[in-house]
């Protein structure tokens, strides 16, 4: 696996992780069961990273494939 491919590979689980964590931050602002408001408030903020490093990620590979003309 190259070093596209292993981005690539990133990107889909990181995409993944971001939306089960937005699910789950949703759930419990509608109806907390098992977060307290500053763990809410840490998950938002960890959500948050998370969509900006997966567009970092998707910038890369995007980059990458120019680069190497895909």
């Amino acid at each position: 696996m190259n070093h596209l491919e292993r981005m690539q590979e990133e990107l889909k689980e990181l995409e993944l992780k971001t939306q089960k964590a937005i699910k789950f931050y949703n759930n419990e602002c509608n109806k907390p069961n098992f977060l307290d408001p500053i763990q809410r408030e840490y998950l938002d903020m960890q959500i948050n990273c998370m969509v900006k490093y997966s567009s970092i990620l998707q910038s890369r590979i995007d980059y990458d494939k120019k680069k190497i003309n895909i």
